[in-house]
Order: C-alpha cells, then sequence, then structure tokens
C-alpha cells in the first residue's frame, strides 16, 4: 500500500528525478486505465472520472495522503490470505473461508478499534504531537474496509494489514500513556523547547550540558514514538526549566537592585524635594518608571531577555526621570546639554580634552548668563 508521498518521495530521487506533477499525472492515467485503485479519506476511488478523485488528484495534501494498490480481481487465495492477516493482526481465526463471513469478521473488529484510533488521533492533532499521520493513513483505511464493497474490503485488508496492526498497537500505547498528567507535561516540554531555550540561547556563558538537554528534548519531541521517551522527555524539560529558573532570578535581581538604586538616586536628586510642592501624585508618576521595576514582585511572566533590555535602559530612565523632574519644578528655564557632543570621536590628548571641556564650560557659561538652568547629561 503506497500513498501518494511516498511515490512523489520515491520517484524524486535517481535514478528516476521526476516532479511531483508527473508522478500525479502516472498515476492518475494507471487509475484511468483501471490498473490501480485508490483511497481517499476512506473512500475508495474506482474511477478517474468520479468527483472524489476529481478533488483528490488536484489537491496536493489530500493527493500525498491517498493510498494506491494495483487492481486485481479477487481470488479465493486472498481470502485465504486475509484470515491469515486477520489472526495475525486481530488475534483470532475467522469462523470460515468464505468471502461473505471473512469480510463481515473484518468489518467488526475494524469497528471496534476505530473510535479509540480517532480519539488518539485527534489528540495527537489537538497538542500538535508527531505520529498522526500514520493513523490518519490507517483510519482511511479502516474507512474503506467499513464502507466499500466485500472483495475491495478484502483487497484493501491484505494490503494495509501491516500498517492497521502497527496503528493498532501505537493507538494502544498512546491511548494508555496520553492521560492528562502526561500531556500536561508534553506541554511543558514544548514549551521548554519553543520558548524557554531560544532565550537560554541568547546567554553567553550556557554550559554544554544544557545545550545537550535541549538537542535531546528537541529529537524525543519530534519523534513518532515520542511516548515511549516519556520519562526522557521530561528530564530534559526539567533541566532547561531549571537553567532558565536560576537566570531568570538573577536576572530580576540585578534589574531590582539597578532600578531601586536609581529610585534612591532620584529622591536624593537636588529638586525633587521641591517637586512634592505639586503633590504625591505628580512625585510617584515621575518615579513611576523606575519604582515599577524596582521590585521582583509580578516578573514571573517577563522573559529574561526583556529583564536584560530593562537593566541597559536604567541609566536612560533615571536621566529622563531626573530631567521630568527638573522641568515640573523650573519649567522652561531648564536647558539639557549633551556633554557626549563635545567628546565625539574620543580624547587622544590632554589638548583635546581642554578644548572639549572649555566648550562645555563655554556653553553652560552662555546659558547661565542667559538665566537658564543647565542639565547636563
Amino acid at each position: 500500500m503506497a500513498t501518494g508521498r511516498y511515490l512523489t518521495d520515491e520517484f524524486a530521487s535517481e535514478p528516476f528525478g521526476w516532479e511531483f506533477d508527473v508522478v500525479r499525472l502516472l498515476v492518475i492515467s494507471l487509475l484511468r486505465a483501471g490498473k490501480l485503485e485508490a483511497t481517499s479519506k476512506g473512500q475508495v476511488l474506482e474511477s478517474a472520472l468520479s468527483l472524489e478523485a476529481r478533488n483528490t488528484f488536484t489537491n496536493n495534501n489530500l493527493f500525498r495522503q491517498a493510498s494506491f494498490r494495483p487492481k486485481v480481481g479477487l481470488e479465493f487465495t486472498n481470502i485465504v490470505d486475509a484470515a491469515d492477516h486477520f489472526k495475525e493482526v486481530f488475534g483470532k481465526e475467522v469462523s470460515e473461508l468464505e468471502q461473505g463471513v471473512v469480510a463481515h469478521a473484518l468489518r467488526e473488529e475494524i469497528h471496534r478499534f476505530d473510535q479509540g484510533l480517532q480519539e488518539t488521533f485527534t489528540t495527537l492533532v489537538q497538542h500538535s504531537l508527531p505520529g498522526a499521520e500514520v493513523l490518519r493513513t490507517a483510519l482511511d483505511q479502516m474507512r474503506a474496509i467499513r464502507a466499500g464493497k466485500e472483495e475491495q474490503a478484502i483487497l484493501s485488508f491484505n494490503g494495509s494489514y501491516k500498517e492497521l496492526k502497527e496503528a493498532i498497537k501505537r493507538g494502544a500505547e498512546l491511548s494508555q500513556e496520553l492521560n492528562e498528567t502526561r500531556l500536561v507535561d508534553l506541554a511543558r516540554a514544548r514549551k521548554a523547547i519553543d520558548q524557554l531555550w531560544p532565550c537560554l540561547q541568547e546567554e553567553p556563558e550556557l554550559g554544554d550540558a544544557v545545550a545537550d538537554h535541549a538537542e535531546q528534548l528537541s529529537d524525543c519531541l519530534a519523534k513518532e514514538t515520542f511516548f515511549r521517551q516519556l520519562p526522557d522527555i521530561d528530564q530534559h524539560a526539567r533541566a532547561l526549566e531549571q537553567e532558565y529558573e536560576r537566570l531568570h532570578a538573577e536576572a530580576t535581581s540585578q534589574r531590582a537592585e539597578a532600578y531601586g538604586a536609581a529610585l534612591t538616586q532620584l529622591r536624593s536628586t537636588p529638586g525633587w524635594e521641591a517637586l512634592a510642592a505639586l503633590g504625591d501624585e505628580v512625585q510617584q508618576r515621575v518615579a513611576q518608571p523606575l519604582a515599577s521595576r524596582a521590585s521582583s514582585e509580578g516578573t514571573d511572566a517577563t522573559p529574561i531577555p526583556l529583564l536584560r533590555a530593562d537593566l541597559a535602559a536604567c541609566s536612560g530612565r533615571l536621566a529622563a526621570a531626573v530631567e521630568e523632574m527638573l522641568r515640573l519644578v523650573d519649567g522652561s528655564r531648564l536647558v539639557r546639554v549633551e556633554a557626549s557632543n563635545f567628546f565625539s570621536g574620543g580624547i587622544d590628548s590632554e589638548e583635546q580634552l581642554e578644548q572639549a571641556l572649555n566648550g562645555l564650560k563655554d556653553q553652560c557659561l552662555e546659558l547661565i548668563g542667559a538665566g537658564k538652568k543647565v542639565l547636563v547629561q
């Protein structure tokens, strides 16, 4: 039983090198000639001219998901094979080697597993877990067996019994493993690799062990058999979480300490007491950009890069708060002078230093002489 995805991948490689549209054209030609039988969304397509065939072959995703097998007539050997495969897949024997009996037994057993497999497939899709495609293909085959003619049901089962056996086994394992607790753990692991790890990668002194945990976690979550590695997934995710929590606490503490010191400096700047005459609300508004970041509370959801950015912006926010405070106190008298303008390009000699300082001094004296209050930043 070959899917459209398998055919396009197989014939794209050496020695063929066929493009997707070429493979699709040849497949639909074989279907039109009566050499192939297709199954799409649980429905057997016997005619290339049917509406279902048109929908399948004009939709790239549906074509890749559809499966194909050679079209042959049913013989007694096919019934015998189906009975043997039935025992291999379901662990039971068919009561009689007769077409109707075998087809009926197949449909009964398929019906017994169909709903549980569908629920497991839905769980994988809803939680973005790998392996859903395997179950989707098996579900399509199950629907084709249940809905098709007796002859089609037997031939389809003979062509797909290995995939059905694997899907039923995998579905049972997944159903047992994916309880609410495990799904929560998997969501944590996905968050660790998708959200925490990109932040950790930016840290300059990150240890090799943490990177190794991230690599192994990503590998485990990408495997269709991820459910067999749940303890490893939890271990790797927890290692990333612990490293993130450590660095987050460190960044939070550094930010709170820096803004606490800045807030103290603001309150000790001449003019702060004069600002009190305008009311406590005015003082609080001026200090708010500093005060809101001077505490470690409420930072759990703040990512590390934002904490680092806040830390880097501390001096700028302090300067802005001081300027706002002095403007409220002194009004239009306040003039800001940027000292960096006099030192652009750097200082190479004592003479250059003197020139820069004299230039800054001259501008400040000129402004003072004009009755201005100079804020040098």
